[in-house]
């Protein structure tokens, strides 16, 4: 095996990824090989400063320990050359080259993470759930101008029963009552018209999760509002924007 074929087993070594037999091999290698010494140990030098940038999985500790002695012995009983006396060709590697480009897209994204919130995971489902097809007839009658029927409904469904105050007088009448699973949650659902325009709100146990003041997002067509009263995690979806807001703000008032 020429010296050339050795820097993948050295990136290897470095990381504790060789078995027992190629480790003892490599040693042995590196106590007679000036070029490959070298470059070894410009790969620990490069790897404990990336380790101050980047966290990494915690190594074999008696294994790094092994490593360490070896070289340290295999360093004191042999010449080194130094790194800039080793020719360019064989220090810029393409597979040391593939590492740092790695670790570039890695600090990259990393940044990218931090700087743009990630975005709630619910808004598909829940954008999805207001686009389906209206409540069943059934589910109609017992809804309709009577609020306790829906919450009635629910308790035998075992849902979460949430406020239903009359809102007419804002303009949005309440027409119907069904449950879904959205984004996981068996929801609890309620339908409100104004002028034909539907307005669907949503509900579920917050389960620990904490209060959450009132936010909105668009997702598509859909514009939709959310909170977090720290009992129930509310949602409230619909086509236009302006009659979205407008429920939000009648029914938040109400509560």
């Amino acid at each position: 095996m020429t010296c050339e074929n050795r820097l993948l087993q050295l990136n290897a070594l470095v990381d504790d990824e060789v078995s027992p037999e190629a480790e003892t091999e490599l040693l042995q290698h590196l106590a007679v090989c000036p070029v490959c010494a070298a470059e070894f140990a410009g790969l620990l030098t490069l790897k404990r400063k990336l380790t101050r940038l980047v966290p990494v999985e915690a190594p074999d500790l008696a294994r790094s320990q092994r490593i360490e002695m070896a070289w340290n012995q295999t360093s004191q009983g042999s010449q080194l050359v130094p790194a800039w006396q080793v020719p360019l060709r064989t220090l810029m590697r393409p597979a040391l080259l593939g590492g740092m480009i790695g670790l570039a897209l890695t600090l990259l994204i990393g940044h990218i993470m931090r700087v743009s919130p990630p975005k709630e995971p619910a808004l598909p489902g829940v954008a999805d759930a207001g686009l389906r097809e209206d409540v069943s007839a059934r589910n109609l009658i017992l809804a309709r101008d009577r609020p306790g029927g829906a919450n009635a409904w629910f308790a035998r469904h075992h849902l979460a029963q949430l406020p239903l105050p009359d809102l007419t007088a804002a303009g949005f009448r309440l027409v119907g009552c069904r449950t879904d699973i959205v984004a996981g949650h068996m929801a609890s659902i309620v339908v409100y018209r104004q002028n034909g325009i539907k307005i669907t709100l949503m509900a579920w146990p917050s389960k620990g999760e904490p209060e959450r003041r009132l936010q909105s997002a668009q997702v598509g067509k859909q514009t939709i509002s959310y909170w977090n009263d720290g009992r129930l995690e509310f949602w409230v979806s619909g086509g236009r924007m302006a009659p979205v807001h407008e429920f939000t703000t009648a029914y938040r008032m109400k509560l």
